[in-house]
């Protein structure tokens, strides 16, 4: 009878120390998370087939017509973010993707080979996801 009752017990911990890890590990993710957040960034790149077309300020609210022999594109900076406000392209996938504002963040439209990234201030920094 003792012998069940250190087993019952037994388990019983495994699980609440296993639950406690599980609790740490997410609290440490989202603390670090937070704490090591994207650079500002300031740059926004427009890339068509590789070839930067054009870079603007992500600071100025503006309206970006991108037109070439794949299609037409009009990129919209509002409030600080990057979106893709028009595309003739089949499906809009690139219409429907959230706004960008955080260095490293891009949005592509493939069918007409368009790749927007942002750049942020400082250059040559240590990714913390590569580290």
């Amino acid at each position: 009878m003792f012998a069940y009752d250190i087993m019952f017990l037994m388990k019983r911990a495994d699980y609440t120390l296993g639950a406690v890890m599980l609790m740490l590990g997410f609290l440490i993710t989202f603390i670090y998370g937070k704490m090591s957040g994207k650079e500002t960034a300031s740059k926004v790149f427009v890339y068509v087939d590789t070839k930067c077309v054009s870079v603007l300020d992500l600071s100025q609210d503006f309206e970006y017509a991108v037109s070439n022999e794949y299609g037409n594109n009009t990129v919209e900076i509002k409030s600080g973010k990057v979106y893709i406000k028009d595309s003739d392209c089949k499906g809009n996938d690139c219409v429907k993707m959230s706004g960008i504002s955080k260095s490293g963040e891009s949005i592509c439209c493939l069918p007409h080979r368009l790749y927007i990234v942002i750049e942020g201030d400082s250059e040559g920094t240590v990714d913390t996801v590569a580290y």
